[in-house]
């Protein structure tokens, strides 16, 4: 038997007065990747005191202690143990390969490394390489997501990594619709695997946006919306916007079921399904109106029924539904119209559409006289007024000079009259 061992062995059968000490020991070569350091103990046991007080008499009375690793390795110095190989004896005592925690992070860096060399050899040449690896070295796009996987289950997220991959790539070349739980049976076998809320999503999530060269969505119409220019259809049913009197085509002709709602003057619900299917909506006269709230919709709807005006409802903060349709109808119309509640979420969402639509939107009734006939006595507190006080748009400076001075709402149910004297014409726009 080796001198270490033997050791070894006596440590083990004293644990009570030497284990404390070979553990704190053992902690410090990991940190220093040498013998050395010092160690602290508290709650001194009468072994451990014991063994103190052959360097130190003063032990006797003390509950701690803080000594060098080197003088608690003193009290071995004139036995027959003196020679031994500590480091050696603290492998065996331990029973693990003993390694500096230096040495220990560059052999988990290599492997790492490694990792995810494989990976981006394999995928080299495409859109996933390219993404994947300005993700790794930026440490941006999803970068936290894949090291925490990796760190989680190195063989599990290989394979999650490698779908990932696989999925991006086929967005990338084909951009025909599709539904999310097919496209993931498609790519994985499992409908459940791109669910939101799971990493998988998350860095497809990621790599579309970096592919796209915008910030990664954080609410749910933006992810909706980035999926969907990849061509993924999710919440198709309960993602709608409601629209009235318009024509739509389809690759085949005009869709007869919307002509049905169009002959009849009734309100129409259209999803991201109905969506998908249409190649151009045409408006009448090329004007589209466009209200914020569903109850001014159907009033302005009701009243203009003789005329049949195309009209769309956005239902307040825009779904992506609502931004399709847009972007179709923008296509074949002059003008848009579009009118809100004068309020700071009202002015920014007339703001951001005017920033999308440009010379084809047009503020409808965003001015200081209707503000004045719209206002409540309803206030919105500083963190509302933040949306606003960057707008840098001088058609609505003298508006947001004015909202931001009253301090109140404005409310479009108060001008529904004047919505519809506009629509007979009676307003020169």
């Amino acid at each position: 038997m080796s001198l270490e061992k033997e050791m070894a062995q006596f440590l083990k059968s004293n644990k009570k007065r030497y284990h404390r000490f070979l553990e704190a020991s053992m902690e410090k070569y990991k940190s220093l990747g040498s013998i050395g350091g010092s160690i602290y103990l508290d709650k001194l046991n009468d072994g451990e005191r014991s063994l103190l007080c052959k360097i130190d008499s003063k032990y006797i009375s003390l509950d701690e202690a803080k000594i060098t690793v080197k003088k608690f390795l003193s009290v071995f110095k004139n036995t027959k143990y003196a020679d031994a190989d500590i480091i050696e004896v603290l492998k065996i005592y331990f029973n693990e390969e003993l390694k500096p925690n230096r040495e220990i992070k560059e052999e988990k860096q290599r492997e790492k490394e490694e990792f995810f060399n494989l990976l981006l050899d394999e995928f080299k040449g495409t859109k996933a390489f390219d993404w994947l690896s300005y993700s790794l070295f930026n440490k941006t796009y999803g970068y936290n997501i894949l090291i925490k996987q990796y760190e989680k289950n190195k063989e599990d997220f290989r394979i999650m990594l490698e779908n990932v991959l696989k999925a991006v790539n086929y967005l990338n070349y084909d951009k025909s619709p599709k539904r999310l739980a097919i496209f993931a049976s498609f790519i994985s076998k499992d409908p459940h695997y791109f669910d939101e809320g799971k990493a998988a999503f998350t860095l497809l999530l990621s790599a579309l946006s970096f592919l796209s060269n915008i910030i990664v969505p954080e609410n749910s119409e933006e992810k909706s919306g980035l999926l969907y220019s990849f061509g993924i259809l999710k919440d198709e049913i309960s993602n709608f916007t409601v629209c009235a009197s318009i024509k739509a085509f389809t690759m085949d002709g005009e869709h007869i079921g919307i002509k049905g709602f169009c002959d009849m003057v009734e309100p129409l619900q259209l999803n991201l399904w109905n969506l998908s299917n249409i190649k151009d909506i045409i408006c009448k006269d090329n004007i589209l109106y466009v209200f914020e709230n569903p109850s001014v919709f159907s009033e302005v709807l009701e009243r203009t029924k003789s005329i049949k005006p195309s009209l769309l409802c956005t239902s307040g903060q825009l779904k992506l539904a609502s931004l399709i349709f847009l972007d179709k109808a923008s296509e074949n119309v002059d003008k848009i119209y579009y009118s809100g509640d004068i309020d700071p979420e009202g002015i920014y969402i007339a703001y951001k559409l005017k920033q999308r639509y440009k010379d084809k939107l047009i503020y409808w009734r965003y001015d200081n006289k209707s503000y004045k006939k719209m206002k409540s006595k309803i206030k919105f507190d500083d963190r509302r007024k933040k949306q606003i006080e960057g707008i840098e748009d001088k058609e609505l400076k003298n508006l947001i000079d004015e909202v931001l001075k009253e301090g109140c709402c404005g409310y479009q149910e108060l001008i529904i009259d004047k919505y519809v004297e506009d629509i007979f014409g009676d307003r020169v726009f």
